[in-house]
């Protein structure tokens, strides 16, 4: 086995210590980990290594439009905070359908636990394709109102849901 690494690094084991706080991770692909090099580059392992926490991956790769399986996953899974990589595949239409019922799943659960959800950026074939464009400002206009529905709904829990999309 040969490991390639710079002149005067040293490799060692990592410790025994085992973190208490455990972060699970529901998204599609990207969160599965497509398009990267080996499991170790997905952005759940790379977060798991730099902040020493346990980070659960549940990404799967073309799906995440916010169905109530994944909401069920969730609220059978044991975790300190949850977040959500899912507006990249649904639609607007689909987002405006299942977003709230997907977070009543997961409260009815999880009353306090932080619950984190990520907007998509921008894909930048909307920056050459009017259609592609439409598509993707409907769905990030209703991931931004639902949401905006969703933290009023639940801004009496004692752990709120936060959203890049809104800071």
């Amino acid at each position: 086995l040969r490991i390639g690494v710079a002149p005067g690094s040293v490799i060692r084991p990592l410790s025994n210590a085992v973190s208490p706080y455990r972060l699970v991770v529901i998204g599609s692909s990207i969160t599965h980990g497509s398009g990267v090099s080996n499991p170790g580059m997905a952005y759940p392992a790379r977060m798991q290594r730099e902040l020493g926490i346990e980070v659960v991956n549940l990404g799967a790769s073309g799906q995440c439009k916010l169905e109530p399986f994944f909401a069920r996953i969730a609220a059978d899974t044991e975790a300190d905070m949850f977040l959500f990589d899912c507006f990249s595949n649904p639609s607007a239409e689909q987002i405006d359908e299942r977003l709230e019922a997907f977070v009543d799943i997961v409260r009815s659960a999880h009353p306090d636990t932080p619950l984190v959800f990520l907007q998509t950026l921008r894909r930048e074939t909307a920056n050459f394709n009017r259609r592609i464009s439409g598509f993707e400002n409907a769905k990030q206009d209703a991931a931004r109102r639902n949401m905006a529905k969703v933290i009023k709904k639940y801004d009496g829990s004692r752990n709120k849901i936060y959203s890049s999309g809104n800071r």
